[in-house]
């Protein structure tokens, strides 16, 4: 097989991420970003809308708020991970990051 056309989303094989959008049982949800090389910056979804997370490894420290849409641009260092939780879960688990 010979796939054709334009690929309208370039990839990054040095940045890799995932979203997990919660279920009705556990509503939270989380976003997870790891670069092998500079840092690394993606594009995805959470699917809520207007809220904050922060990074759980404490590497960045500056909190992301998602849009409208539920979308945000996550962001780890190089050569590393970062996990982006909800600011309000943290809160409740009495984690300070």
């Amino acid at each position: 097989m010979n796939p054709e056309g334009e690929t309208p989303t370039p990839l990054d094989f040095n940045t890799i991420g995932w979203t997990r959008l919660g279920s009705e049982g556990h509503p939270r949800t989380l976003a997870v970003l790891l670069s092998d090389g500079d840092t690394g910056l993606k594009w995805m979804e959470v699917g809520k809308a207007n809220t904050t997370y922060r990074d759980l490894t404490g590497h960045i420290r500056e909190a992301i708020t998602t849009n409208a849409d539920g979308w945000a641009e996550w962001r780890c260092p190089g050569d590393s991970v970062s996990v982006w939780v909800e600011q309000e879960a943290l809160a409740e688990l009495g984690i300070q990051v």
